[in-house]
């Protein structure tokens, strides 16, 4: 079952180029302003469902299965900020943080 940090890490891999090139644990990092150290426990955990691949030296890269992970949250995203604008009529400046929540609960 994927968490809400794993989403994260998906979606950054997913944002870096990662479903075709490799992308440096580095700039992984960098990206989610955290440390390499932590950069690489996740991904280890990544690795063993499957959703990437990792190549010493190289960096991280999406699987297919990884790749339907990482698209499926900002989707998951916009369908709840158009749920949270058009049917309960909340504002633009009120739906983000929210949706941010729930992207993470819906299949």
């Amino acid at each position: 079952m994927a968490s809400i940090s794993s989403d994260h890490y998906l979606k950054a891999i997913y944002n870096l180029g990662g479903e075709e090139n490799c992308v440096p644990m580095s700039h992984l990092a960098e990206e989610l302003s955290i440390s390499v150290v932590s950069t690489n426990e996740m991904v280890k955990k990544l690795v063993k469902r499957g959703a990437v691949s990792y190549e010493p030296y190289k960096g991280v890269m999406l699987t297919p299965k990884g790749r339907a992970q990482a698209v499926a949250v900002p989707r998951r995203h916009r369908l709840w900020e158009r749920f949270l604008t058009d049917v309960l009529g909340l504002g633009w400046e009120q739906v983000h943080a929210e949706a941010c929540r729930l992207e993470h609960a819906t299949s």
